[in-house]
């Protein structure tokens, strides 16, 4: 009797786990969105063509983005670039706003939002860390932009942080797979070049 109802709690215990995904899911997101910096290795497939962007995000307003293109950095107090394959950082020609804008407060509301269909699908090992995995759903219209996706987030059971995320999504009739690999470090800073 005493093995019965031990293996009814451990069966209880596991369902527990996953009690609510979606209130999970949101629960990882709101945790990086106030969490320490990090860094998102992210590659994204689209159009017949593949792009790897690194960035070091400092919430709420720091972020140093690096990609094929060059390097930008983002702060309250100015914006710089550095083109592939120049030595020196220079004020922009055009305004870089409107790379934040996908971490405005509104715009992480929405998408927060549209998060549906959350799905656990159980556990994986990503780098060194355990994580338990979801998937869900995402209909949303951004700045009159309409985007489906279906994205896979990996939470590390230690920190409650998402490690990975991978989404299979269409906007402007344009298929995209994208992947990004985060990492979390309080030693990360974005701060204006010298």
């Amino acid at each position: 009797m005493l093995r019965i109802a031990a293996a009814l709690a451990a069966g209880l215990l596991s369902l527990s786990a996953y009690a609510d995904p979606r209130a999970e899911v949101l629960a990882a997101y709101e945790k990086m969105l106030n969490g320490p910096p990090y860094q998102s290795d992210m590659t994204v497939v689209a159009g017949g063509r593949t792009s790897k962007t690194t960035v070091i995000i400092d919430l709420p307003d720091r972020f140093h983005i690096k990609n094929e293109g060059g390097e930008f950095i983002l702060t309250p107090e100015g914006n710089w670039m550095k083109p592939a394959g120049s030595a020196q950082w220079m004020q922009p020609p055009m305004d870089l706003s409107a790379m934040k804008q996908p971490f405005s407060p509104e715009l992480v509301e929405k998408g927060m939002a549209a998060i549906a269909n959350v799905e656990a699908l159980g556990t994986e090992r990503v780098g060194s860390a355990d994580t338990k995995v979801y998937r869900y759903t995402q209909d949303l219209e951004v700045m009159g932009v309409r985007s489906e996706s279906t994205s896979t987030v990996y939470v590390d059971q230690a920190t409650g942080l998402p490690v990975r995320f991978a989404s299979k999504g269409k906007a402007m009739g344009v298929e995209s797979d994208t992947t990004q690999d985060l990492r979390y470090d309080e030693g990360l800073a974005v701060k204006a070049p010298n």
